[in-house]
């Protein structure tokens, strides 16, 4: 068994960030590891190539990325994967807290965690029929019944992860595009116990870092203006010594390419790091807001005030760094009002771009135990688990209110007066951003008629709607309107 197919499938549906699709990394990473130790592995990203029948047919195994969004479809895959006879792996967030479900669904194997290191391990054992035994992660079926192998602590060394090697996905996932963005992965794990997030039960409490001679070997590949880099850490500058260090690196090295990183509010504290993130070529940080809801915030143990955020933007903005904001609606505590207020603080303070997503009990968090005790989940279809859709009940509005006031905040925000704002300040990118996503909003609306219907019942513990997951319905490209395709060349 030689010849392995890596599948990140694709979420139904479109959204903000539908036409800026970026490859997840942990398909990537490992095909590359693989590789690098003489297997034959291909990459498909159904999000650009959807997945074919003759493509599984190619390969001895078949190694599914699953999200939470994602596994009805990657089921479906996996069911027919495991009909051809073909060995089935399946990993990502979503089995790791769901494997005994992935297993029913017809996977042989389930990887929950972290992979460099076990899945080498796994084809081994499987080439050479030896134990399963010390397999860290690794669940699986053995006389019907399910085997659940210790997940050992995290141990991996991120300077021994090799350069992604994107020459092995299937397709240019860039062609067209007149900068090619590159994600890059420089660190794991976190300290925080933010009750909506997986990120400390995949990847551990503990931040690990690259260090910044590996960083800078990594990305020195990209030095030139073609490139954007978009920094995947969930916390970019958690060790602000280490940034630094990394920061003044990039520096020295005359770093030519932009890039953009995810960080949290308290980094506007430093404003020596912030100088720095400028002068290395930073251009937009991500923050998670979530609220501007004290009690909300509070709730979901964010560990922020709203003044701590206040000070970020306009700190952050002196230093000539964009911010986009990432909020979340429904959260416990949260009113009408409140969701109003949130969205108002994203434009009295100028954010450049916005998103405004549903509180969803992923499999793994805090919110998810919370909500199924409470019985309180109103959708069973996991493919509804995009953050872009109500599927619990909570508990200050119904469902249907709760979508309303989502679209209500891209609307407000992505609105054509704030649109024309931002071109006349001379925001061109951001005005293009907020013409796309007005753009998408109508689009999202039009595809989502039967369940904006569906959960107008406020009464309803339960809502019977679902979407169609057959093999054969293979998520499609997104057709851009036309303006859009005026921005990308053919």
């Amino acid at each position: 068994m030689k010849k392995i197919l890596f599948v990140e499938t694709a979420t139904p549906g479109v959204h903000i960030f539908s036409l800026f699709k970026m490859p997840r990394l942990g398909s990537l990473i490992l095909a590359t590891i693989l590789s690098k130790k003489g297997y034959k592995t291909k990459v498909i990203l159904e999000e650009h190539k959807p997945l074919t029948r003759e493509d599984i047919n190619d390969f001895d195994a078949i190694a599914v990325s699953c999200l939470t969004s994602s596994a009805p479809r990657s089921y479906e895959i996996i069911k027919y994967a495991h009909e051809l006879g073909k060995v089935v792996i399946a990993g990502g967030p979503h089995v790791t807290f769901e494997p005994e479900e992935a297993l029913r669904s017809g996977a042989d194997y389930v990887l929950k965690g972290e992979a460099e290191e076990s899945l080498p391990a796994l084809l081994e054992a499987l080439n050479t029929k030896s134990s399963l035994d010390a397999i860290s992660g690794l669940s699986y079926m053995k006389d019907d019944t399910f085997v659940h192998n210790k997940t050992e602590d995290f141990t991996l060394s991120l300077d021994d992860i090799p350069d992604p090697d994107f020459s092995l996905l299937d397709n240019d996932w860039q062609k067209g595009w007149m900068m090619k963005i590159i994600p890059v992965m420089t660190s794991r794990g976190c300290p925080f116990d933010c009750t909506f997030c997986t990120v400390t039960q995949m990847f551990g409490k503990k931040y690990r870092f690259m260090s910044p001679d590996r960083i800078i070997e990594l990305v020195k590949k990209y030095n030139d203006s073609k490139h954007l880099l978009f920094f995947y850490d969930d916390n970019f500058t958690a060790n602000k010594k280490h940034s630094k260090e990394l920061l003044n690196k990039m520096i020295a090295m005359n770093v030519q390419f932009k890039w953009i990183a995810q960080v949290r509010a308290d980094i506007a504290e430093d404003a020596e790091l912030l100088t720095l993130m400028k002068k290395a070529g930073c251009i937009k940080v991500f923050i998670g807001f979530e609220t501007v809801n004290p009690d909300a915030l509070k709730n979901i143990k964010k560990g922020q005030t709203i003044q701590k955020m206040i000070d970020s933007v306009k700190k952050i903005h002196k230093a000539g760094i964009s911010v986009h904001g990432m909020f979340i609606l429904g959260i416990p505590g949260d009113t009408i009002a409140t969701m109003k207020n949130t969205v108002r603080f994203a434009l009295k303070y100028k954010l450049e771009s916005a998103q405004f997503l549903i509180l969803t009990p992923f499999p793994g968090t805090l919110e998810y135990k919370k909500y199924r005790d409470d019985n309180a989940i109103i959708l069973d279809d996991f493919s509804l688990y995009d953050t872009h859709h109500a599927v619990i009940k909570p508990t200050e509005l119904s469902a249907s209110e709760l979508q309303t006031m989502q679209i209500w905040a891209h609307k407000k925000f992505y609105s054509g007066f704030n649109t024309v704002i931002r071109l006349l300040t001379g925001k061109f990118v951001d005005a293009f951003v907020s013409i796309y996503a007005s753009m998408i909003l109508k689009s999202w609306i039009l595809t989502n008629k039967k369940y904006l219907n569906a959960i107008k019942d406020t009464s309803a513990s339960k809502v019977d709607f679902s979407l169609d997951h057959s093999f054969e319905d293979v998520h499609p490209d997104l057709k851009l309107p036309l303006l859009m395709r005026l921005f990308v060349k053919k």
